[in-house]
């Protein structure tokens, strides 16, 4: 996505979430009724998780509760603001509102709209005023994030991406899966600046480390423990040479995501 469009879709979701802001978060109920937009929750196997729909000059986002837990409240937020990002994009409403589908369609890019809405989503639910503020005031690192998350009542892993985009920590973040395959990864701006690694430096995951880790979280009883050491980054990055000027120190800060593997933050020290 381009810097312009970026900067454009984060305004647009910015000064929507200020209008509709009740309770310390996103009010998506308020902007549902504003909108007059329907939403119905319902069991549609495997199709979709979400979706906006139009029919009679009217929309409606349809949840499909087979694929969303009902007391996973982060993810359908989301799925939520998601949706309201294509009915806010002009270019997706209008695609719509023609009868263009946004999945089936050939004559448009569906990986650029998809990344679209969900960065509308991201600043919807965690506009960057009012996200900078409360991370000003929390302890850096993933202790900041889960809380984060709780207040803006988004779900771990978009809240750490959104951390780490906006570069409210000098750091790298891993979320792996449970077979110990990498689901995705990224750098702070600030990292990739002193790192001199790019914003997708070529990483590497020690199978045996994670499986101590993950032994660790299951004798363990505490919810999102955070397991915390100090590491270097030869340990993480295929391009740094162990005891080489740029394998500096780093704290590394990991928690359990449930079944679905983990999420492992490198914090370096200077921003």
């Amino acid at each position: 996505m381009e810097a312009d469009r970026y900067d454009e879709l984060a305004e647009l979701a910015e000064s929507i979430a200020n209008e509709n802001f009740n309770n310390g978060k996103t009010d998506l109920d308020l902007i549902l009724e504003k909108k007059n937009i329907k939403l119905i929750k319902g069991n549609y196997e495997k199709y979709f998780i979400g979706t906006l729909y139009h029919k009679s000059k009217r929309f409606t986002i349809h949840l499909n509760m087979d694929m969303l837990r009902e007391t996973h409240m982060p993810r359908i937020r989301f799925t939520v603001a998601h949706e309201l990002g294509h009915f806010f994009i002009d270019e997706h409403r209008n695609l719509l509102t023609n009868g263009t589908s946004l999945s089936f369609n050939n004559l448009h890019n569906k990986t650029n709209i998809e990344r679209e809405a969900n960065h509308f989503a991201s600043f919807l639910l965690m506009p960057e005023q009012r996200f900078a503020a409360r991370s000003a005031e929390l302890e850096q690192g993933i202790r900041g994030i889960l809380r984060l998350a709780t207040e803006f009542e988004s779900s771990i892993e978009c809240t750490a991406i959104h951390y780490m985009k906006l570069n409210y920590c000098n750091g790298l973040l891993i979320r792996w899966n449970e077979d110990n395959s990498v689901k995705s990864y990224l750098c702070s701006p600030s990292f990739a600046r002193l790192n001199g690694s790019g914003h997708r430096p070529l990483i590497q995951i020690s199978n045996s480390y994670l499986d101590s880790m993950k032994a660790h979280f299951k004798n363990s009883d505490q919810t999102f423990e955070i397991l915390e050491s100090v590491t270097t980054l030869s340990k993480w990055l295929a391009n740094t040479r162990p005891r080489s000027n740029g394998d500096v120190t780093a704290l590394e800060q990991t928690i359990k995501m449930g079944h679905y593997g983990g999420l492992t933050l490198i914090i370096l020290g200077t921003k």
